[in-house]
């Protein structure tokens, strides 16, 4: 991956299917919408749809994301068959990171 994409779009509610804050230190929501969107606003309000920004990663389906607790820059992207995506600057970039991960297919 390693590719970086961000711009502005409103939020389509009726797809969205998971949602993710970091915790509540960090006003930070996330929100998976269909197969392969990623969304990131850094107010808490779901109804503000000009704070939201898409983040990729792009290239495949997403089927779950998680924020890590202790570091909000740490954003993991779970794939339909590819493994799990990695972000270390908040969705600005992704990278593959499967070392470790046994297949479970």
């Amino acid at each position: 991956m390693g590719a970086s994409r961000s711009s502005d779009v409103p939020l389509p509610a009726r797809f969205a299917c998971s949602l993710n804050t970091a915790n509540s230190r960090w006003p930070t929501v996330w929100i998976l919408v269909g197969v392969c969107l990623v969304l990131r606003s850094l107010t808490p309000v779901l109804a503000d749809v000009t704070t939201w920004r898409s983040l990729g990663p792009g290239g495949g389906a997403i089927g779950s994301i998680a924020v890590s607790p202790s570091d909000p820059n740490i954003v993991l992207a779970g794939t339909v068959g590819a493994g799990v995506l990695r972000s270390t600057d908040r969705g600005a970039s992704w990278r593959y990171s499967n070392q470790g991960l046994l297949n479970r297919g």
